[in-house]
């Protein structure tokens, strides 16, 4: 959706009274109403008014829940559960904000836009069943589930933090679509929003770059700058469409299992770092542990680079 061709105030006015509705439903203060003011068109903007439908769908179905409780490693979190009705099955979607009093606002816009990111690439084709089991998608990960007592057999683990890198590079995205409003803070009429955006562009400047898995992200952007890559897994996971990632970037590389090996590689990296952070007295054979596992995914990284004709 090319910002350039829209009405700026049709646009932000389109969303205002349902950005109220849904605030009046599930009780949100002032705080969490003017943000989504300019979250939901932002998320219109990134995915085109053909997918409002959805869009909206899920801020609707998405409860925004204050955690009374601090935890001092996420800001926010995606959660969704199953209700089983008879052989039915729905799904209970909510966001836990932790620490809400003590986030700065683009703490709480870049928590709320990376969750909210993480619920629109998982809302195409979110469930299947077979004849044991349901599966649960979220992003690039399937979850499965017992279909009888909801337990999960496997989640996957090992795709988790690609799926962060991901998510992560498209919250900047967001939030980058965000900040460019600002141009056209001397035709907005709302108020709440010229002062929301305005607000945001003084605490971020210019460009928005996520404090989010930025040691992950870091040693992943090269492929995710990969036009190839990056807009074939984010096409594949908006439309739920995974199972056959694995295969198609192996076919690239021409090496096997190198979609699973760098997914396992970030992840274990993911696992060292917190145990660096928490270590006092081994921190450099963690760390040679970290550089030996970014090599490796360099390696992988490189191959697929240098086998793509679109980069």
């Amino acid at each position: 959706m090319d910002i350039e061709k829209i009405n700026i105030n049709e646009l932000l006015n389109r969303y205002i009274n349902f950005v109220e509705n849904i605030s009046y439903k599930y009780n949100y203060d002032s705080n969490i109403k003017h943000v989504l003011y300019i979250i939901v068109p932002s998320f219109v903007l990134k995915y085109n008014i053909r997918n409002e439908r959805i869009i909206l769908k899920l801020f609707e179905e998405t409860k925004i829940i204050i955690n009374s409780k601090e935890d001092d490693y996420a800001v926010a979190s995606f959660n969704r559960s199953f209700i089983k009705t008879n052989n039915n099955y729905e799904i209970n979607k909510s966001i836990l904000l932790n620490l809400f009093n003590k986030v700065s606002l683009i703490e709480l816009v870049d928590s709320l836009v990376h969750e909210f990111n993480h619920g629109i690439n998982s809302i195409n084709n979110e469930t299947y069943i077979d004849d044991n089991y349901i599966y649960l998608r979220s992003g690039v990960i399937y979850t499965k589930y017992n279909k009888e007592t909801l337990s999960i057999i496997d989640n996957k683990e090992k795709y988790i933090i690609l799926e962060e890198v991901l998510n992560t590079k498209e919250t900047e995205e967001i939030i980058n679509i965000i900040l460019s409003l600002n141009k056209y803070l001397d035709e907005i009429d709302n108020n709440e929003i010229c002062n929301m955006l305005h607000a945001l562009k003084i605490e971020i400047g210019d460009t928005y770059i996520s404090n989010s898995y930025i040691l992950q992200s870091l040693m992943a952007k090269e492929l995710t700058k990969n036009k190839t890559f990056s807009s074939t897994l984010n096409s594949l996971r908006f439309s739920g469409n995974i199972n056959n990632i694995e295969d198609w970037f192996d076919n690239i590389t021409g090496l096997k299992n190198s979609y699973n090996d760098l997914c396992n590689k970030l992840t274990d990296v993911a696992d060292l770092e917190k145990k660096y952070l928490k270590e006092k007295y081994f921190r450099k054979r963690i760390l040679n542990k970290i550089k030996a596992k970014f090599n490796y995914i360099s390696f992988i990284i490189e191959t697929f680079n240098n086998n793509c004709i679109y980069k």
